[in-house]
C-alpha cells in the first residue's frame, strides 16, 4: 500500500505542475485516481492484480451425447461474419473452447456444433462524485460522474446432424453471460468472459463468478440477486 501511494503521489507531482490543489483537492485526487485505477483495470493499482470481472452466468444443456468440433457464427442478422468486432470477439472464444477440448472447424460443413453468438454492450448509469477545486474566491464544487456498462454475451450450440433431421433437442447447450463494470470495451472484457462461457458451457445451472485476468474463476454468492436482464435477440 505505501508504494502504491507513493506512486499516486509521484502523478500528481507531475499534474500539480500545471494545476494547483488544496489539501482537500489533493486528497480527493488521491482517492478518485485510486478508484479509477482498480474500476478499469488501468494504471499503477492495475498491475498489482489485474482486473477482475463479476459476472452472472446463466447455463443450459440437454443431456445428449454431441461432438465437439465447432464452427461460430453470428446469432442475429445485424452482425456479419466479417465484422472486425465479431471476428475479434469470436477468436477469443475459440481459444477458450479450444483449451477446454473443443475442435476448431475450419467450416460449418465440417463442425459438429454450430454455436451462435450474440453480444452488446449497453449503459447502465452513472453515478456521481463530489470534487472540490481551489479557487480565489473560494472552493468550487464540481460534479465527477462514472459510468457503469452493461456486458453481455451469449452462445447457442446446435448439434447440425440434429438440426438437418428436425430433431427438437437440436440446441444441445446455451450459455449467456453478463458483466457489470466501468468499461464499455467489451474486447478487453472478453478473456475472462471467454474463460467462463467455457468452463461452464455443457452444463446447467446458475452462478455468480469472479474471473481475474489470468482466467482464474471464483464463484461466490452474491448478497442480493442480481434482477435478470432482458434475454440478447435470436434470430
Amino acid at each position: 500500500m505505501a508504494r502504491t501511494m507513493g506512486t499516486l503521489e509521484r502523478l500528481l507531482g507531475r499534474v500539480s505542475g500545471t494545476a494547483r490543489f488544496s489539501p482537500l483537492g489533493r486528497a480527493a485526487f488521491l482517492v478518485l485516481l485510486a478508484m479509477a485505477s482498480a474500476l478499469t483495470g488501468c494504471g499503477p493499482l492495475a498491475s498489482m492484480a489485474g482486473p477482475t470481472y463479476t459476472m452472472h452466468v446463466d447455463a443450459y444443456a440437454e443431456a445428449v451425447p454431441y461432438g465437439k468440433r465447432f464452427y461460430i457464427l453470428p446469432g442475429i442478422m445485424e452482425t456479419k461474419s466479417d465484422d472486425a468486432e465479431f471476428k475479434a470477439v469470436a477468436a477469443r472464444l475459440a481459444g477458450a473452447l479450444v483449451a477446454k477440448g473443443y475442435t476448431q472447424a475450419s467450416s460449418l460443413g465440417q463442425a459438429d456444433l454450430g454455436l451462435y453468438l450474440v453480444y452488446r454492450v449497453r449503459e447502465d448509469g452513472r453515478s456521481q462524485f463530489d470534487t472540490f477545486s481551489q479557487r480565489a474566491v473560494g472552493p468550487t464544487h464540481r460534479p465527477l460522474f462514472a459510468f457503469t456498462y452493461v456486458r453481455e454475451v451469449s452462445l447457442e450450440a446446435v448439434d447440425m446432424a440434429r438440426y438437418a433431421r428436425s430433431d427438437p433437442s437440436h440446441v444441445v447447450w446455451k450459455i449467456n453471460i453478463v458483466s457489470k463494470g466501468p468499461t464499455s470495451d467489451l474486447e478487453k472484457a472478453m478473456p475472462a468472459l471467454s474463460a467462463a462461457i467455457a468452463e461452464y458451457a455443457g452444463t446447467s445451472g446458475e452462478s455468480y463468478v469472479e474471473v481475474d485476468g489470468a482466467g482464474n474463476i471464483r464463484p461466490f454468492k452474491p448478497s442480493r440477486p442480481a434482477i435478470p436482464d432482458s434475454p440478447l435477440p435470436r434470430l
